[in-house]
């Protein structure tokens, strides 16, 4: 699994974009940005549906924290197409569609047993490098709150240049 510190691969991956149209994205892209990546296991299922909506729900407070959030499963951005039409919902972010399994591979969190995506989040830094990352076991699913808050909070410490407590609220410095 990618680690602290690491680079991020700079791939092409297909997604489905917001205004439902298909784009590759190049993970390098955006390099003055901050990227909030998570994966989720399968479409269609009500754990990562309600997970997903979750994120939908905070893409305001990730913009507003100069973040891009992109979303990805091992389902195909096709599969993702049929999901928001007929369950999930609109969606404000890009659904990456995995299916060739590479961005999974290539982050460390593709399940050898089940083939699919653990539950994972990674903060990446403007320069293309891990800020944070967390994982889940696979019956327990992420959370868009935490990984707002510590992507805040890895940010309100490297304005600040030294380490913050996690129950500080946001803005507020040690």
């Amino acid at each position: 699994m990618l680690t602290i510190g690491q680079t991020i691969p700079a791939i092409d991956v297909e997604a489905l974009t917001p205004q439902g149209d298909y784009r590759i994205i190049n993970l390098g892209e955006h390099r003055s940005r901050w990227k909030v990546l998570f994966f989720w296991q399968w479409d269609f299922t009500f754990t990562c549906l309600m997970n997903i909506r979750a994120y939908h729900d905070l893409v305001r407070q990730f913009t507003e924290s100069d973040a891009i959030l992109l979303g990805a499963s091992v389902d195909s951005v096709y599969a993702h197409r049929a999901w928001t039409t007929n369950g999930l919902g609109k969606i404000g972010f890009p659904l990456i569609g995995d299916a060739t399994r590479q961005l999974a591979r290539r982050f460390g969190v593709l399940s050898g047993e089940e083939g699919m995506a653990e539950y994972a989040t990674f903060i990446i830094d403007p320069s293309g490098q891990v800020a944070g990352v967390s994982t889940n076991p696979m019956n327990v699913s992420h959370s868009a709150r935490e990984a707002l808050h510590m992507l805040r909070m890895i940010q309100t410490g490297r304005d600040a240049g030294h380490d913050q407590p996690s129950s500080l609220p946001y803005g507020r410095v040690a």
